[in-house]
């Protein structure tokens, strides 16, 4: 939420409703002379529940603006604990931006004119779909009448298109995050192998059976140490007092050793 307001400076907060918070957020579209204000909701279990978008000051129609002026955009159904609300929020905004919601108000006159005027045989033949019924109209039909029908046919084409685009525009974008963030997966994956194989080599050192074999290593290399010591002695290689300090520092490790060895069971 803090994002939220830093990034839309005119964000205004209302009053909590027991556990829900709610921010009114002005989108501000380049088509529009004034701000599109949105509503969002954020429930109790907010982020694992997602948060909940609504037109405030006005009611239009857009391809992502669903029942009750609630905004259903991708960013918002493809939602997870680890979405960004910013980036949810300024997703909309582009989408918006670049296709902007349209009055319902100016949709239902232009329904009436159509109606009305000169232009009903093309809303009848539309709404009425059937093959025989579409020929004769076709040929009861004037020439405007007709350009009238391929115009309003390419409005529907053209608006489609748009929508398709828009969609596909998103898509790379999720595109290109999906495939940065499986680089970081593979990064990370291949550290914590890496990770895995020292950890067993370190395991394995420090094994009870590694531990008792280097022990028994140096209980040898003293007891051998002991007896040079008294072959050099018994030899009269060196003094008695000599034979005596090495023997005893020998004899001392093997104790050592040999103790620790019974610590370990």
């Amino acid at each position: 939420v803090n994002e939220v307001v830093g990034t839309y400076k005119n964000t205004r907060t209302r009053p909590r409703k027991g556990e829900e918070a709610e921010i009114e957020v002005p989108l501000k579209i380049s088509a529009s002379k004034g701000n599109l204000w949105v509503l969002v909701i954020l429930p109790a279990r907010y982020p694992i529940q997602k948060p909940i978008i609504q037109i405030l000051n006005a009611k239009v129609g857009h391809q992502y603006i669903g029942k009750n002026f609630q905004v259903n955009h991708p960013s918002l159904t493809n939602w997870t604990q680890q979405s960004s609300l910013l980036f949810a929020i300024r997703s909309i905004h582009s989408e918006f931006d670049k296709t902007p919601p349209q009055l319902i108000k100016d949709e239902v006159e232009e329904e009436v004119k159509i109606a009305s005027g000169p232009k009903s045989k093309t809303s009848s033949l539309l709404q009425n779909p059937d093959f025989d019924q579409v020929c004769d109209q076709l040929e009861g039909m004037s020439n405007d009448e007709l350009k009238a029908l391929l115009n309003e046919d390419m409005s529907t084409f053209t608006d489609n298109i748009k929508g398709i685009r828009a969609q596909a525009e998103e898509n790379m974008k999720l595109k290109d995050d999906i495939e940065k963030l499986y680089e970081q997966y593979l990064e990370i994956r291949k550290e914590y192998d890496e990770l895995k194989e020292q950890e067993q080599e370190i395991m394995m050192k420090l094994s009870k059976e590694n531990i008792v074999n280097a022990l028994n290593a140096k209980i040898d290399e003293s007891r051998a140490k002991c007896d040079e010591a008294q072959e050099s002695f018994s030899s009269g290689s060196i003094e008695f007092d000599d034979y005596i300090s090495q023997y005893k520092k020998s004899l001392e490790q093997v104790h050592k050793y040999e103790i620790i060895k019974q610590k370990l069971g």
